[in-house]
């Protein structure tokens, strides 16, 4: 199923260093939103979707599992009964920059988002409409 999210299309649009790497997205229902699974590729190294149930999480592996670009596929608990899909490499990100980089953002846009005095919220989509439906 490659369906395309317009919001989610314009973020990763704007930002990946690499945006034809949206041909190959995947959209994908979390938590009741449609969201764009972007693939590893050029300077993008991994990905993540946050899921509120068990049930999210373990569709949307077993969707990914199915795909080309989402290597080191896996879940992982988040607390509060949250999950995690996870793609690419298991490495630790501690900041923004570290952040921006492994997602294959623009060094500009990630430059932008740290002096903006953002650090440590520099959410994807599917991150903002999370936080907007958990809020």
């Amino acid at each position: 199923m490659k369906l395309k999210d317009e919001t989610d299309e314009s973020y990763y649009r704007n930002r990946l260093a690499d945006p034809p790497l949206l041909d190959r997205a995947i959209s994908v229902q979390v938590n009741g939103f449609a969201v764009l699974a972007v693939p590893v590729g050029n300077t993008r190294r991994g990905g993540y979707l946050l899921c509120w149930t068990w049930e999210d999480a373990k569709r949307i592996f077993d969707q990914l599992s199915k795909e080309s670009g989402f290597p080191k596929l896996r879940v992982v608990y988040w607390g509060d009964h949250e999950f995690v899909v996870r793609w690419g490499p298991v490495i630790s990100l501690n900041s923004d920059l570290e952040k921006g980089r492994f997602l294959g953002y623009r060094a500009d846009v990630i430059q932008e988002f740290i002096k903006g005095g953002h650090e440590g919220n520099m959410p994807t989509p599917a991150e903002r409409q999370f936080a907007e439906r958990k809020g």
